[in-house]
C-alpha cells in the first residue's frame, strides 16, 4: 500500500499523464508552483498535517523541506510572486503561517492569529496584498510588508462564507 500520494501531471497532445508522485499522508488541500516552476508547496490535513516543499528536477520530485502544522493541518497555500514567501492557512487553531523560502530551506517567520478557521488565500500580483477567507462571512485584506501581514480592511460577505479567492491580473479586483 503506497498510501496517499501527491501527483505531478503533464499535458501533451491534449492528454494528461502522471509523470511523478510523492507520498503525502492525509488529504492534499492546496498546491502551488514557485514562479520558476522548480519548487512545489503542498499543504495537507489528516495523517501528518504539514506544509511540504518539493523540489522538481525534470519530472521527478524530491523532498526539500517540510513543517508540521499540527491540529487539523492546512487548508490552502500560495507563494508571493517572487517565490520567496510561502503562505499557509491553518485550520482549527486558525492562523496564517508565513514561511521564508531560501532555495531548498523553508523557515517559519511569522504567524497571524485569525478569528475563525481559514480557507482561501491569495497574494496580489505585485506582492503588496494578501487576502484570506474564513469560516465566517468576514473577508480579510492584509498589507504584506516583508514577511509580516498587517490587517488593512475587512468586509462582511453578503451571503455565505468564501472558500476560493483570486486577484485579477492587475491586482485591482478580487473574486471570492
Amino acid at each position: 500500500d503506497q498510501g496517499d500520494r501527491f501527483s505531478l501531471m503533464k499535458i501533451e497532445n491534449d492528454l494528461m499523464s502522471i509523470v511523478s508522485s510523492y507520498p503525502i499522508t492525509g488529504t492534499t488541500n492546496g498546491v502551488w508552483f514557485s514562479p520558476e516552476g522548480k519548487y512545489i508547496a503542498v499543504v495537507n490535513s489528516g495523517g501528518t498535517p504539514q506544509v511540504t516543499l518539493l523540489k522538481r528536477n525534470g519530472d521527478s520530485l524530491e523532498l526539500a523541506s517540510s513543517y508540521n502544522l499540527g491540529g487539523n493541518g492546512g487548508r490552502r497555500v500560495t507563494m508571493t510572486p517572487d517565490g520567496k514567501l510561502i503562505i499557509v492557512t491553518v485550520d482549527n487553531n486558525p492562523r496564517l503561517k508565513i514561511f521564508k523560502r531560501n532555495g531548498d530551506l523553508m523557515t517559519l517567520v511569522s504567524e497571524t492569529e485569525l478569528d475563525s478557521n481559514s480557507y482561501g488565500v491569495a497574494v496580489s500580483p505585485d506582492g503588496r496584498y494578501l487576502v484570506c477567507t474564513q469560516n465566517t462571512t468576514t473577508f480579510l485584506l492584509f498589507r504584506l510588508i516583508g514577511a509580516t501581514v498587517h490587517l488593512s480592511d475587512s468586509i462582511t460577505l453578503p451571503n455565505n462564507t468564501g472558500r476560493g479567492v483570486a486577484f485579477s491580473p492587475d491586482g485591482r479586483n478580487i473574486l471570492v
